[in-house]
């Protein structure tokens, strides 16, 4: 899935975003050559299976550990504000002097938690690079841009959350917008909604 980021953004300054499945990471990698992977597991089959696709790539791996589970539960792992703040300051180090080129985020289907978590970089991105961001804007743009290519992503309401959380008002308003976006009929007559 590729996601072209708003007019109202200077496209050549924020990444191509795009978010897949394990099983898609090889030809994704090939064909759009990532600057960044952000790579989401939970179990050690899946951390074993992704780890097999991006080792013979050259490509700065950042690894998050979570399930795709929107509360506590026992023996889920949850997604954690340590973990958001631990890839923001990893993506910051990695690009501290423009923003990411083309950054890919997979999880297990590329459905719930690769859809938020490339959401909230993205904000936490257009955030560290641009002072006088008109965030309600942006995040409408971003938002309608990922669902018209992505119409059956179900973005993790977790990590969504977390994004409020670290990202003030651009987060409120990412959230805002995936929550609209998500109880609006589909051309085919369904209803996006979290699985």
């Amino acid at each position: 899935m590729t996601l072209i980021l708003p007019p109202s953004i200077d496209d050549d300054l924020l990444p191509m975003i795009r978010t897949c499945g394990i099983n898609a990471i090889p030809g994704e990698i090939s064909r759009h050559r990532p600057d960044l992977i952000i790579s989401i597991c939970g179990d050690t089959r899946d951390r074993a299976r992704a780890d097999g696709y991006l080792a013979d790539h050259d490509v700065p791996v950042l690894r998050m550990n979570f399930d795709d589970v929107e509360r506590v539960q026992s023996n889920m792992i949850a997604p954690s504000i340590d973990a958001f703040e631990t890839l923001f300051a990893d993506i910051d180090q990695l690009f501290p002097v423009q923003p990411v080129g083309n950054l890919l985020v997979h999880c297990s289907m590329g459905v719930s938690r690769s859809s938020a978590t490339a959401l909230v970089a993205a904000g936490h991105i257009a955030k560290g690079f641009y002072t006088d961001l008109d965030e309600a804007t942006w995040a409408r743009d971003l938002v309608s841009q990922f669902f018209e290519r992505q119409p059956f992503s179900a973005p993790n309401q977790r990590v969504l959350s977390i994004g409020e959380r670290l990202l003030g008002t651009l987060g409120r308003h990412i959230r805002k917008e995936v929550q609209s976006e998500m109880g609006r009929p589909c051309e085919n007559g369904g209803i996006l909604s979290c699985p």
